[in-house]
């Protein structure tokens, strides 16, 4: 496969600007929240061998995924309470 097209889905790749949440930053609500300064963005330790950048609605939200979508027993217990903030990044202001 070129390097040209997604390795999931096949279509071709493309540049464009995102916010720093990798759960919703593709959004392009997101970007205007990102560039107004409406949203704080940290980096958390979600469970060991999984850390992500997230906004300050997808931590607290991260709770509803099914853990199985990350090859974890069902029924695991991941979220905001389990997660630990490595570090606070800087934001738009």
């Amino acid at each position: 496969m070129k390097e040209t097209h997604c390795p999931l889905c096949y279509e071709t790749l493309e540049i464009r600007d995102v916010a720093p949440c990798e759960e919703c930053g593709g959004d392009p609500d997101e970007l205007r929240h990102f560039r107004g300064g409406e949203h704080s963005y940290a980096e958390y330790e979600v469970f060991p061998g999984l850390n992500l950048i997230l906004c300050d609605f997808c931590d607290v939200d991260f709770g509803s995924y099914n853990p199985t979508s990350f090859g974890l027993v069902p029924k695991s217990r991941i979220g905001f309470e389990k997660m630990s903030r490595i570090r606070l990044l800087v934001t738009l202001q």
